[in-house]
């Protein structure tokens, strides 16, 4: 379920992740030709998957204060991830994400063979005024929100968002961060809902 912007060429989805509250059209043309009348629909956040073996994130103490609050209260809150599942028989029998490869390995000397930044989205007061009136070289995209409404996204960069238009008409910049701290908090995470995932499967 990565944004289309990512789609366009692999190398893009190796670089981070996007979640588009949609699955691809190819995903999407591939399973309706096994469940004709079922379509994929969010997870809801309260599901038992979240909450399988781990529960809610990470100790966050180790995070820089300046992206905490949003890694807690909008990136992953309560510990949950962008997913979309398609359900047969009143069980998930498909599950999307934007990210599938959920813990990496770990080196000789303990630590994580690659890093992880965090795409964060920040404003500041008057913000919105002057993005709305941003020129631009790249492209613009629409992405869907959990909540079914839509951001545009803007890349000058291919494949990297700048800023964002949010549907309650404010505007942000995207910052992305990168540090060890903040590397080995993410591959924490994503060990965590990989373990959750396995239990899930094999638990219900």
């Amino acid at each position: 379920i990565n944004a289309s912007f990512l789609r366009g060429n692999t190398r893009y989805g190796q670089m981070h992740s996007f979640a588009d509250w949609e699955v691809g059209p190819e995903v999407e043309a591939a399973f309706k030709q096994v469940y004709p009348e079922r379509r994929f629909e969010p997870l809801s956040r309260s599901d038992v998957f979240f909450k399988s073996f781990y529960a809610g994130l990470p100790d966050a103490a180790p995070l820089p204060e300046a992206i905490r609050e949003f890694i807690i209260n909008e990136k992953w809150p309560q510990g949950t991830y962008s997913s979309m599942v398609l359900r047969h028989e009143d069980r998930v029998a498909v599950m999307a994400m934007p990210i599938m490869a959920m813990g990496w390995g770990k080196s000789e000397f303990g630590q994580w063979t690659t890093r992880i930044g965090f795409r964060v989205r920040e404003g500041a007061e008057g913000l919105s005024d002057r993005l709305s009136e941003a020129a631009y070289a790249g492209e613009k995209y629409e992405t869907t929100r959990e909540d079914g409404r839509n951001d545009v996204i803007y890349c000058e960069v291919p494949g990297m968002p700048a800023w964002v238009e949010e549907p309650n008409g404010d505007w942000r910049v995207f910052r992305y961060y990168h540090s060890q701290e903040i590397s080995d908090y993410a591959h924490t995470f994503y060990t965590r809902l990989g373990v959750n995932l396995f239990v899930y499967i094999f638990s219900q």
